[in-house]
């Protein structure tokens, strides 16, 4: 290759880069208003499948379903067949050189107060954000994040399916017609004045914290090595597995019956009422004062090796059997 020619494509390279990185430094700067927009009245579901863009669900007191775009080229909206669809276009060759680019993306869809059937989320790293819908009969909502969390407050909906990798999940002023499921692998998850007709709450390493929760039916808790704390909350039944996580409850009634299954994690419940309660752990500690007096309840304990700190059995109407390997057991009572 001759020099000259080696020179002319050594400067058209460096003229690409350069003009890469002015368009990178370009949208970076100027990418940040509102990037598309729709609005429609037919609407009947929503549709996102992302990357790393934050979805926002607000309520409107609007006639029309409108969803708007920020900071991001690479959302697309698209309305056909009564259902709105957000989606991402994969990063190109000039996506690389946006180094300025400070702002993240972000869609925002106002729903009226209508019937909206199905909300349907899966997005990577991008969070998801519901606050004030309002149709408890209506509608049914998925949201399936990799790493981004969940957030969903001061909502009606049917029923509700919220799952995270790494993400946290948090609720509140929450109200579901049927059931609420939420499953993360190692994010936290907490749940403040949640209810449902039915609850399943599921985690690997994340820990577990509920206030005020209420279920007509079953509350089930499963954790690996998490915590689980839950405080004032009133269920049917309410079924507690961990392995490795310590497990405290206060102030929690149920109708039917309390179960809890641990490994190696301790128990500390107060003023647990329940007509049957259940606990079964391998090494871990119990701590349990019981609402009411001895007189109440039927008392039976089993533990190889721990020490037990118990009154004697009496014949209430309450039944109360705790079992452990090698961990210690307390047992006493509010008056």
């Amino acid at each position: 290759m001759k020099k000259s020619t080696a020179v002319i494509l050594l400067c058209v390279s460096v003229l690409l880069i350069t003009a890469g990185v002015i368009l990178g430094m370009r949208e970076g700067y100027t990418d940040s208003g509102m990037a598309g927009a729709v609005r429609d009245t037919g609407f009947t579901a929503v549709r996102a499948d992302l990357d790393d863009v934050d979805v926002s669900f607000y309520s409107s007191c609007a006639e029309t379903l409108e969803a708007e775009v920020y900071n991001s080229r690479r959302v697309e909206l698209d309305s056909t067949d009564g259902v709105l669809r957000i989606t991402q276009r994969p990063a190109d060759f000039w996506d690389r050189f946006r180094f300025f680019d400070r702002n993240r993306g972000s869609v925002v869809v106002w729903i009226p107060e209508r019937k909206i059937d199905s909300i349907s989320v899966r997005t990577g790293s991008g969070c998801v954000t519901v606050n004030s819908l309002s149709e408890e009969d209506g509608t049914a909502m998925e949201i399936t994040t990799g790493s981004g969390e969940i957030s969903v407050y001061n909502s009606r909906l049917k029923r509700a399916a919220l799952n995270s990798g790494s993400g946290s999940v948090w609720t509140g002023s929450l109200y579901l017609a049927e059931e609420l499921s939420i499953v993360t692998g190692s994010g936290d998850v907490s749940l403040s004045d949640t209810g449902a007709a039915r609850i399943a709450l599921q985690t690997g390493s994340g820990n577990l914290w509920g206030g005020c929760l209420e279920s007509e039916g079953d509350l089930r808790v499963e954790t690996g090595s998490g915590d689980v704390s839950l405080s004032e909350t009133d269920a049917a039944a309410i079924t507690l597995q961990t392995s490795s996580g310590d497990v405290w409850v206060d102030e929690t009634t149920c109708g039917e019956s309390f179960s809890l299954t641990t490994g190696s994690g301790n128990a500390n419940l107060t003023e647990l009422a329940s007509p049957d309660t259940r606990i079964l752990t391998s090494s871990g500690d119990v701590w349990c004062t019981l609402p009411g007096s001895r007189e109440d309840y039927v008392v039976s304990i089993a533990t190889s090796s721990g020490s037990v700190s118990a009154a004697p059995s009496a014949d209430g109407e309450k039944t109360v059997v705790i079992s452990t390997s090698s961990g210690d057991v307390s047992v006493d009572y509010t008056d």
